[in-house]
């Protein structure tokens, strides 16, 4: 049975997210990414969103918080990670 108050809940997370991620959606990539690199990973970014069901922004969101989109010209940065994911050993 479902618990009052519920839906206002599910709407209030939502409204949270979205007013956390905004920011981010406007947020351009670092001044190091060539313009093919950009294009490249936002079409890499819509694929994962669709074929791993997670929202885009989501995606993007957590990228942006890991890297700042900087890819450190494939290098690692100086905590060891990789890309614009941060990806680590």
């Amino acid at each position: 049975m479902p618990r009052a108050g519920g839906g206002a809940r599910t709407a209030a997370g939502a409204f949270a997210a979205a007013a956390l991620l905004l920011p981010l959606l406007g947020a351009a990539p670092s001044a190091g990414a060539a313009p093919d690199d950009t294009g490249r990973l936002q079409r890499a970014f819509t694929t994962a969103s669709a074929e791993y069901h997670v929202p885009l922004n989501v995606l993007l969101g957590v990228s942006y918080l890991q890297s700042r989109w900087d890819g450190h010209g494939g290098a690692p940065s100086v905590s060891g990670g990789y890309g614009p994911m941060h990806l680590t050993d």
